[in-house]
Protein backbone atom coordinates (compact mmCIF):
# COMPACT_ATOMS: atom_id res chain seq x y z
CA UNK A 1 0.00 0.00 0.00
CA UNK A 2 1.31 3.42 -0.91
CA UNK A 3 1.90 6.20 1.55
CA UNK A 4 0.60 9.61 0.71
CA UNK A 5 3.09 11.47 -1.45
CA UNK A 6 4.79 14.47 -0.04
CA UNK A 7 6.67 16.68 -2.49
CA UNK A 8 8.39 19.30 -0.36
CA UNK A 9 9.97 22.21 -2.24
CA UNK A 10 13.51 22.80 -1.17
CA UNK A 11 15.34 26.09 -1.78
CA UNK A 12 19.11 25.86 -1.57
CA UNK A 13 21.09 28.99 -2.37
CA UNK A 14 24.59 28.32 -3.63
CA UNK A 15 27.28 30.15 -5.54
CA UNK A 16 27.40 27.91 -8.59
CA UNK A 17 30.54 27.03 -10.53
CA UNK A 18 30.67 27.09 -14.29
CA UNK A 19 29.76 23.53 -15.28
CA UNK A 20 29.37 21.39 -18.32
CA UNK A 21 25.90 20.95 -19.74
CA UNK A 22 24.80 17.37 -19.37
CA UNK A 23 22.25 16.11 -21.86
CA UNK A 24 21.32 12.44 -21.93
CA UNK A 25 22.04 9.83 -19.25
CA UNK A 26 24.61 9.62 -16.46
CA UNK A 27 24.97 6.65 -14.10
CA UNK A 28 26.53 6.21 -10.67
CA UNK A 29 26.70 3.20 -8.37
CA UNK A 30 26.17 3.05 -4.59
CA UNK A 31 26.30 0.24 -2.06
CA UNK A 32 24.34 -0.43 1.12
CA UNK A 33 25.35 -1.09 4.70
CA UNK A 34 23.90 -1.50 8.16
CA UNK A 35 22.48 -4.27 10.29
CA UNK A 36 19.46 -5.85 11.93
CA UNK A 37 17.87 -4.87 15.23
CA UNK A 38 19.22 -7.88 17.14
CA UNK A 39 16.14 -8.08 19.41
CA UNK A 40 14.60 -11.30 20.69
CA UNK A 41 11.07 -12.24 19.54
CA UNK A 42 8.28 -12.04 22.11
CA UNK A 43 6.56 -15.46 22.36
CA UNK A 44 2.82 -15.51 23.02
CA UNK A 45 1.55 -17.14 26.19
CA UNK A 46 -0.46 -20.37 25.88
CA UNK A 47 -3.72 -18.60 26.63
CA UNK A 48 -2.70 -14.99 26.05
CA UNK A 49 -3.02 -12.67 23.08
CA UNK A 50 -0.76 -13.07 20.07
CA UNK A 51 1.94 -10.42 19.60
CA UNK A 52 1.30 -7.78 16.92
CA UNK A 53 2.37 -8.72 13.41
CA UNK A 54 5.86 -7.41 12.68
CA UNK A 55 6.40 -5.09 9.74
CA UNK A 56 4.42 -2.30 8.17
CA UNK A 57 0.93 -1.25 9.29
CA UNK A 58 -1.43 1.23 7.67
CA UNK A 59 -4.78 2.73 8.58
CA UNK A 60 -7.13 5.67 8.54
CA UNK A 61 -7.97 8.47 10.94
CA UNK A 62 -9.95 11.68 10.99
CA UNK A 63 -6.88 13.66 9.88
CA UNK A 64 -6.11 11.38 6.91
CA UNK A 65 -3.95 8.23 6.98
CA UNK A 66 -1.26 6.85 9.24
CA UNK A 67 1.33 4.11 8.93
CA UNK A 68 3.88 2.65 11.29
CA UNK A 69 6.43 -0.15 11.57
CA UNK A 70 6.53 -2.83 14.28
CA UNK A 71 9.98 -4.33 14.87
CA UNK A 72 10.73 -8.01 14.23
CA UNK A 73 10.34 -8.86 17.94
CA UNK A 74 6.88 -7.22 18.06
CA UNK A 75 7.99 -5.21 21.10
CA UNK A 76 8.48 -1.72 19.65
CA UNK A 77 7.28 0.74 17.02
CA UNK A 78 10.32 2.05 15.17
CA UNK A 79 8.72 4.55 12.78
CA UNK A 80 5.43 6.35 12.20
CA UNK A 81 4.06 8.54 9.42
CA UNK A 82 1.06 10.85 9.57
CA UNK A 83 -0.40 11.71 6.15
CA UNK A 84 -2.59 14.76 6.76
CA UNK A 85 -5.25 15.44 4.12
CA UNK A 86 -7.25 18.68 4.32
CA UNK A 87 -7.01 18.43 8.09
CA UNK A 88 -8.36 21.65 9.61
CA UNK A 89 -7.52 22.17 13.25
CA UNK A 90 -7.77 25.68 14.62
CA UNK A 91 -6.49 28.24 12.12
CA UNK A 92 -4.32 25.81 10.17
CA UNK A 93 -5.14 23.31 7.42
CA UNK A 94 -2.59 20.52 7.12
CA UNK A 95 -1.79 18.79 3.83
CA UNK A 96 1.55 17.12 4.40
CA UNK A 97 3.19 13.89 5.54
CA UNK A 98 5.17 13.86 8.77
CA UNK A 99 7.48 10.89 9.36
CA UNK A 100 9.22 10.23 12.67
CA UNK A 101 12.01 7.69 13.28
CA UNK A 102 12.97 8.15 16.94
CA UNK A 103 16.36 7.30 18.37
CA UNK A 104 14.56 5.29 21.05
CA UNK A 105 11.57 3.39 19.60
CA UNK A 106 8.16 3.48 21.27
CA UNK A 107 7.55 0.43 23.48
CA UNK A 108 4.61 -1.93 23.08
CA UNK A 109 3.55 -3.07 26.57
CA UNK A 110 0.59 -5.39 27.16
CA UNK A 111 -0.40 -4.79 23.52
CA UNK A 112 -0.64 -1.03 24.13
CA UNK A 113 1.46 1.98 23.12
CA UNK A 114 1.53 5.77 23.24
CA UNK A 115 3.28 8.01 20.73
CA UNK A 116 3.78 11.71 21.45
CA UNK A 117 5.43 14.06 18.98
CA UNK A 118 5.90 17.82 18.82
CA UNK A 119 6.48 18.75 15.17
CA UNK A 120 6.92 22.45 15.83
CA UNK A 121 5.89 24.92 18.57
CA UNK A 122 2.40 25.20 17.07
CA UNK A 123 1.67 21.58 16.18
CA UNK A 124 1.85 18.39 18.20
CA UNK A 125 0.25 14.94 18.01
CA UNK A 126 -0.54 12.19 20.53
CA UNK A 127 -1.51 8.70 19.38
CA UNK A 128 -2.74 6.02 21.79
CA UNK A 129 -3.29 2.50 20.49
CA UNK A 130 -4.09 -1.11 21.36
CA UNK A 131 -3.49 -4.31 19.38
CA UNK A 132 -6.25 -6.92 19.58
CA UNK A 133 -5.76 -10.52 20.69
CA UNK A 134 -5.07 -11.72 17.14
CA UNK A 135 -2.20 -9.27 16.67
CA UNK A 136 -3.65 -8.32 13.29
CA UNK A 137 -5.76 -5.28 14.21
CA UNK A 138 -4.98 -2.06 16.02
CA UNK A 139 -7.14 0.89 17.04
CA UNK A 140 -7.16 3.81 19.39
CA UNK A 141 -7.47 7.57 19.73
CA UNK A 142 -5.49 10.55 18.49
CA UNK A 143 -5.25 14.14 19.67
CA UNK A 144 -3.76 17.10 17.82
CA UNK A 145 -2.98 20.54 19.22
CA UNK A 146 -2.63 23.14 16.48
CA UNK A 147 -2.08 26.81 17.36
CA UNK A 148 -3.77 26.25 20.72
CA UNK A 149 -6.80 24.36 19.37
CA UNK A 150 -7.29 20.71 20.37
CA UNK A 151 -8.76 18.27 17.85
CA UNK A 152 -9.29 14.55 18.46
CA UNK A 153 -10.75 11.37 17.04
CA UNK A 154 -10.25 7.64 16.56
CA UNK A 155 -8.10 5.53 14.25
CA UNK A 156 -7.71 1.91 13.16
CA UNK A 157 -5.01 0.01 11.30
CA UNK A 158 -4.02 -3.41 10.02
CA UNK A 159 -0.80 -4.99 8.73
CA UNK A 160 0.29 -4.24 5.18
CA UNK A 161 -0.71 -7.24 3.07
CA UNK A 162 -3.21 -8.43 5.68
CA UNK A 163 -0.64 -9.96 8.00
CA UNK A 164 -1.21 -13.39 6.50
CA UNK A 165 2.46 -14.07 5.84
CA UNK A 166 5.43 -14.35 8.18
CA UNK A 167 7.05 -11.04 7.27
CA UNK A 168 9.03 -11.01 10.50
CA UNK A 169 10.79 -14.23 9.43
CA UNK A 170 11.79 -12.94 5.99
CA UNK A 171 15.36 -11.68 5.73
CA UNK A 172 17.00 -9.99 2.79
CA UNK A 173 19.99 -7.84 1.93
CA UNK A 174 20.29 -4.71 -0.20
CA UNK A 175 23.25 -5.02 -2.55
CA UNK A 176 23.64 -2.33 -5.22
CA UNK A 177 21.91 0.83 -6.35
CA UNK A 178 22.37 2.23 -9.86
CA UNK A 179 20.99 5.71 -10.60
CA UNK A 180 20.22 6.97 -14.08
CA UNK A 181 19.87 10.75 -14.43
CA UNK A 182 17.74 12.20 -17.22
CA UNK A 183 18.30 15.75 -18.46
CA UNK A 184 16.34 18.00 -20.80
CA UNK A 185 17.83 21.24 -22.11
CA UNK A 186 20.44 21.14 -19.38
CA UNK A 187 17.99 20.60 -16.52
CA UNK A 188 17.62 17.46 -14.41
CA UNK A 189 14.04 16.25 -15.03
CA UNK A 190 13.96 12.65 -13.76
CA UNK A 191 15.92 9.92 -12.03
CA UNK A 192 15.52 6.14 -12.06
CA UNK A 193 16.88 4.12 -9.13
CA UNK A 194 17.59 0.44 -9.79
CA UNK A 195 17.89 -1.18 -6.37
CA UNK A 196 19.02 -4.83 -6.20
CA UNK A 197 18.45 -7.12 -3.21
CA UNK A 198 18.47 -10.82 -2.41
CA UNK A 199 16.13 -12.78 -0.12
CA UNK A 200 18.16 -14.97 2.23
CA UNK A 201 15.34 -16.48 4.31
CA UNK A 202 11.55 -16.79 4.18
CA UNK A 203 8.87 -15.91 1.63
CA UNK A 204 5.93 -13.52 1.81
CA UNK A 205 4.89 -9.88 1.61
CA UNK A 206 7.45 -7.23 2.57
CA UNK A 207 7.14 -3.42 2.60
CA UNK A 208 9.99 -1.42 1.07
CA UNK A 209 10.27 2.31 1.73
CA UNK A 210 12.08 4.73 -0.58
CA UNK A 211 12.95 8.01 1.15
CA UNK A 212 14.51 11.13 -0.36
CA UNK A 213 16.25 13.39 2.16
CA UNK A 214 18.57 16.36 2.16
CA UNK A 215 20.98 14.43 4.37
CA UNK A 216 21.21 11.17 6.24
CA UNK A 217 19.85 11.11 9.77
CA UNK A 218 17.71 14.26 9.65
CA UNK A 219 13.93 14.62 9.52
CA UNK A 220 13.83 16.94 6.52
CA UNK A 221 12.17 14.46 4.17
CA UNK A 222 11.74 15.59 0.58
CA UNK A 223 9.50 12.70 -0.46
CA UNK A 224 8.73 9.17 0.65
CA UNK A 225 6.74 6.22 -0.63
CA UNK A 226 6.21 2.61 0.45
CA UNK A 227 5.25 -0.38 -1.66
CA UNK A 228 4.65 -3.98 -0.57
CA UNK A 229 5.92 -6.86 -2.71
CA UNK A 230 5.75 -10.64 -2.50
CA UNK A 231 9.23 -12.22 -2.41
CA UNK A 232 10.54 -15.76 -2.19
CA UNK A 233 13.58 -17.20 -0.42
CA UNK A 234 16.67 -17.65 -2.56
CA UNK A 235 15.61 -15.21 -5.27
CA UNK A 236 17.26 -11.96 -6.29
CA UNK A 237 15.18 -8.94 -7.28
CA UNK A 238 15.63 -5.53 -8.85
CA UNK A 239 13.34 -2.71 -7.83
CA UNK A 240 12.89 0.40 -9.98
CA UNK A 241 11.93 3.73 -8.45
CA UNK A 242 11.01 6.49 -10.90
CA UNK A 243 11.41 10.02 -9.53
CA UNK A 244 10.20 13.17 -11.27
CA UNK A 245 12.25 16.34 -10.74
CA UNK A 246 11.03 19.90 -11.18
CA UNK A 247 13.38 22.87 -11.10
CA UNK A 248 12.87 26.61 -11.10
CA UNK A 249 16.56 27.43 -11.50
CA UNK A 250 19.74 25.57 -12.30
CA UNK A 251 21.17 23.56 -9.43
CA UNK A 252 24.59 23.62 -7.81
CA UNK A 253 26.95 20.63 -8.11
CA UNK A 254 27.21 20.83 -4.31
CA UNK A 255 23.51 19.95 -3.99
CA UNK A 256 23.86 16.31 -2.81
CA UNK A 257 20.68 14.73 -1.54
CA UNK A 258 20.32 11.06 -0.55
CA UNK A 259 17.98 8.20 -1.44
CA UNK A 260 17.50 5.66 1.37
CA UNK A 261 15.90 2.23 0.94
CA UNK A 262 14.72 0.54 4.13
CA UNK A 263 12.36 -2.13 5.44
CA UNK A 264 11.77 -3.90 8.75
CA UNK A 265 12.71 -7.15 6.95
CA UNK A 266 16.01 -5.90 5.53
CA UNK A 267 19.29 -6.84 7.20
CA UNK A 268 20.83 -3.74 5.64
CA UNK A 269 19.80 -0.22 4.72
CA UNK A 270 20.87 1.13 1.32
CA UNK A 271 21.83 4.80 1.11
CA UNK A 272 22.96 6.44 -2.13
CA UNK A 273 24.04 10.04 -2.68
CA UNK A 274 22.46 11.94 -5.58
CA UNK A 275 25.18 13.92 -7.36
CA UNK A 276 23.96 15.39 -10.66
CA UNK A 277 26.17 17.80 -12.54
CA UNK A 278 25.49 21.52 -12.33
CA UNK A 279 22.42 22.32 -14.40
CA UNK A 280 22.95 25.00 -17.00
CA UNK A 281 20.49 27.73 -17.81
CA UNK A 282 19.55 27.07 -21.46
CA UNK A 283 19.15 30.82 -22.09
CA UNK A 284 22.40 32.14 -20.61
CA UNK A 285 24.48 28.98 -20.95
CA UNK A 286 25.75 29.56 -17.40
CA UNK A 287 24.95 27.93 -14.03
CA UNK A 288 22.31 29.85 -12.09
CA UNK A 289 22.83 31.36 -8.67
CA UNK A 290 20.26 29.36 -6.75
CA UNK A 291 18.40 26.09 -6.79
CA UNK A 292 14.72 25.24 -6.44
CA UNK A 293 14.29 21.49 -6.83
CA UNK A 294 11.17 19.45 -6.09
CA UNK A 295 11.20 15.64 -6.03
CA UNK A 296 8.16 13.44 -6.56
CA UNK A 297 8.40 9.64 -6.35
CA UNK A 298 6.27 8.47 -9.26
CA UNK A 299 6.27 4.66 -9.29
CA UNK A 300 7.94 1.73 -7.54
CA UNK A 301 8.06 -1.57 -9.42
CA UNK A 302 9.74 -4.93 -8.84
CA UNK A 303 11.27 -7.28 -11.43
Amino acid sequence: MKKARNGFIKTLPYLCLVGVIAIGLMTIVGTGGGGGDGSEPLPPGPDGPLPPVAGGWTGSAGFGELSFIVNSASTEITEISYAFSDFLCGIATHNETRTVKPTTPWSITDSQFTIERTFDPNFEMTLIGTFDETGKNASGTWEAVSYGTTCSGTWDASPVGGGGGSEADIEWIFTQTVITYKYSQGFLVAMVFNQKFGVTAGSGDVPITATLKEASGNYNMLDEQTETFYVEEGNEYEMQVHVNVRVGWGCSPFDKDVMIFSSPSALTTSETTITPLADINPVTGQPDWCCVRQYEIDTITLN
